[in-house]
């Protein structure tokens, strides 16, 4: 397993995910503005509380600085408002957006706003109280003053009650009094009643009779008021209390006179003036003192009041929305170290190491984020020093691989648990299975799908059994081009005394060990061919010279005798001929003459030959054009007439015998090949005879020699070509594949016209 796939694709530089200038200016920017918004409100609000508290020095200002109070206030609590909102906003996109840290910092607002909500609810709902109290103790001081007032007029009204009770007892008297009297009695009146004056008049106004004791003659002018005289006449009693200068306060009352003394007398009114003792006058005027006071502190405390709830609530409002405003600060003073970390901790998780935190504390924070910061460097020298190392490895492999596919030998690596690590395309090209892909899953279980590899997998296992640290064996394994002939190596890779894995080395020495085979069955042949030849000729000499001599010599008896015995040594030996000219072509090697060949032009040549003797018994299909073949055509004729007469022969009868020939192009990766099958509906080859058909030797014919296809595979392997025996329910079916050279190719896809 290689570092890339435990810890991720490494590169020597890593994208720099640095935020941009822009992005950056960006950010500064608003908290500029923030900052800007949240020292301007404070200002603000500053400034009206500072005509508040002018307000509440001097209340009687309160009427004319209370717009501008309003209007700071207001622009104050809108601007701090404003900011929090812009943050809050602010804050609620990075919790959408899923930012780092974002729900850190909605966490901490909560927590800080919580922390300065309750005390300000709690001073609120105190403060609330007290000026409840307050209020409830100046309503009882009015109640009181209200209460003196009361009792004041109560006072009073005794007073003017008895003294019109006088009065009317004096009017009484009056009007049974002829007026002659009305002075003396008068003057007596005073003196019992103790009264300023004691004045009568007529209906009119005009007086009648007065006693006084009042200096000042203008304080009781001679006529009535018509007022009075108009309220008396409607059967009203007049009474009012007036100041004056030296005497304070006087009660004056009015009430009418009936004169009874002379029959059609006029009603008269008569009018006096008593003083208001100094007890009720003093108590009085400290009771309108009191009230008067009061109610002009209750007039300067209600406004003062105003100012108070006003500064009240801009405090609630200043303290709630700067609790906000600082929750908002403080926290995201707090967390952007902690948001930054957590970034970092992101980029370090993506393999970004040069992004290192900026951080400006010098508290804990502070150093946390620099300890941070000097693991990111130590992380990113080992990240390089990483790098290098997988460069190295991974040139190391590549090296390796490409050693390992120009390999024509295959190769299998596995690890100490028999997982396949390594397999280059030689060993699939061997096995004829396509496991490239199968990497890290146990041999065991590739050999399952994969059967051509069970050889190999039952000589590692009998071996490691065995012990064996070293050690090679042949296999034969059966693929779709016929049976291969493996030779194999294996080897235990010791580290540290300590096994780490298995490699399996094995090659395809199917065409060596034919040629092998062809090698040594050609000096077979050539030796059996020399050492027959030799004594042939001589023996059909012979018997030709005894039929000659002794024929006619002997009896007719002896005679056929010796013709037969003649005739068959002469027949045996071109047998014997015959089977040493086989002998002696297979194995000779005569060079080959290339030359460019039609096979269209071949085949029908050699099918109108065999067609000629078995008109109804051979067919040639061919499909498309076929391209020329660079080759011997004399030798490739051979091939077909070999393989054809093959056919014709397999069936045990001509009649019964029928052969197909067919050809096409193929496409055998890059390489254009021409393919022939020749089918015929003969016995067939047995199962056991498949594996050694090509063999010298090898043969299903009663009189067959076993050369043919041993001929025919030389050829076209000498024409680098294959050629393999199908399966096929019907008969033997074999197929050649010969390539096509890239100046058959190239001359066949020339326009017409341009052919050299």
């Amino acid at each position: 397993m290689s570092l890339q796939s435990m810890s991720g694709p490494l590169s020597e530089k890593q994208p720099d995910k640095l935020l941009p200038s822009d992005s950056r200016q960006r950010g500064k920017f608003r908290r500029a503005i923030s900052t800007t918004l949240a020292v301007t409100g404070t200002i603000t609000t500053g400034i009206a509380f500072v005509l508040l508290a002018v307000a509440i020095h001097n209340p009687d200002t309160l009427g004319d600085l209370f717009p501008h109070i309003v209007v700071t206030s207001t622009i104050g609590l809108t601007i701090l408002f404003s900011n929090i909102s812009l943050n809050l906003y602010r804050l609620i996109r990075r919790l959408s957006a899923g930012e780092s840290g974002a729900k850190l910092h909605f966490r901490f607002v909560g927590i800080f706003v919580s922390l300065a909500l309750i005390p300000i609810l709690i001073i609120s709902l105190f403060t609330t109280q007290i000026l409840r109290q307050q209020d409830s103790g100046e309503h009882e001081i009015m109640n009181a003053l209200d209460g003196s007032r009361a009792l004041y007029k109560t006072a009073l009204n005794e007073r003017k009650k008895r003294i019109i009770e006088n009065l009317y007892q004096l009017g009484s008297t009056i009007s049974n009094t002829p007026q002659s009297m009305v002075d003396i009695l008068l003057e007596d009146a005073m003196e019992d009643s103790k009264a300023m004056e004691f004045a009568l008049y007529d209906f009119s106004g005009n007086q009648l009779s007065i006693s006084s004791l009042l200096s000042e003659p203008g304080l009781v002018p001679t006529p009535l008021d018509p007022l009075i005289v108009n309220q008396i006449k409607q059967g009203l009693d007049y009474h009012k209390v007036q100041g004056h200068e030296d005497l304070g306060q006087i009660l004056h009352l009015v009430i009418p006179v009936h004169n009874y003394y002379s029959e059609g007398g006029e009603s008269r009114i008569l009018s006096t003036y008593f003083t208001i003792p100094k007890q009720l006058e003093s108590g009085q005027e400290k009771i309108n003192d009191a009230v008067m006071r009061n109610k002009k502190r209750l007039y300067l405390e209600r406004q003062r009041g105003t100012v108070h709830n006003i500064a009240f609530i801009m405090i609630l409002l200043l303290s709630l929305l700067s609790a906000l405003w600082f929750a908002f600060y403080s926290t995201r003073r707090l967390t952007a170290p902690i948001s930054e970390l957590a970034k970092g901790t992101q980029d370090v998780a993506s393999g970004i190491y040069n992004k290192p935190i900026s951080h400006v504390s010098h508290d804990d924070l502070g150093f946390l984020v620099q300890s941070f910061n000097d693991m990111m460097l130590n992380l990113e020298h080992t990240h390089k020093s990483l790098y290098r190392s997988q460069q190295l490895i991974e040139h190391q492999n590549a090296r390796l691989e490409g050693i390992l596919s120009h390999l024509s030998s295959g190769v299998l690596v596995l690890d100490s648990q028999r997982r396949l690590e390594r397999i280059n395309s030689a060993a699939c090209q061997i096995l004829d299975s396509k496991i490239i892909n199968t990497s890290g899953i146990p041999i065991g279980v590739i050999a399952q799908h994969y059967p051509l590899v069970s050889p190999l997998v039952n000589a590692l296992t009998d071996h490691i059994q065995a012990g064996e640290k070293e050690w090679s064996v042949s296999l034969e394994i059966t693929t779709s081009r016929g049976v291969r002939s493996l030779f194999c190596r294996g080897s235990c890779l010791i580290e540290n005394e300590q096994l780490r894995g298995f490699v399996i080395v094995f090659d395809d020495v199917t065409d060596l060990v034919s040629a092998q085979k062809n090698a040594a069955w050609s000096e077979v042949a050539r030796r059996l061919a020399h050492e027959i030849k030799n004594p042939l000729t001589p023996i059909q000499l012979s018997a030709d010279r005894l039929r000659h001599k002794y024929l006619k010599q002997m009896g007719e008896e002896d005679g056929a005798v010796l013709d037969r015995a003649t005739t068959t040594i002469v027949q045996q030996v071109s047998t014997l001929k015959k089977m040493v000219q086989a002998f002696s072509d297979y194995a000779r090697v005569p060079k080959l003459q290339i030359t460019t060949v039609s096979p269209s032009s071949l085949l029908n040549g050699v099918v109108d030959l065999y067609c000629a003797q078995y008109p109804d018994h051979i067919t040639l299909q061919i499909e498309g054009e076929l391209l020329d073949v660079e080759g011997d055509a004399d030798r490739l004729r051979q091939i077909l007439n070999n393989m054809i007469k093959n056919g014709l022969e397999s069936s045990g009868t001509e009649k019964a015998a029928h052969v197909t020939v067919t050809a096409k192009m193929a496409d055998q990766g890059t390489t254009k090949t021409l393919q022939i099958k020749i089918c015929d509906n003969g016995r067939g080859i047995d199962e056991a005879m498949r594996s050694q058909i090509f063999d010298p030797y090898a043969t299903t014919k009663p009189k067959g020699t076993g050369l043919g296809l041993a001929i025919v595979k030389r050829i076209v392997e000498e024409h680098n070509g294959q050629i393999k025996l199908l399966d096929s329910d019907l008969g033997s079916c074999f197929e050649l594949s010969l390539p096509i050279h890239h100046k058959s190719a190239n001359r066949h896809l020339q326009p017409d016209g341009e052919q050299g």
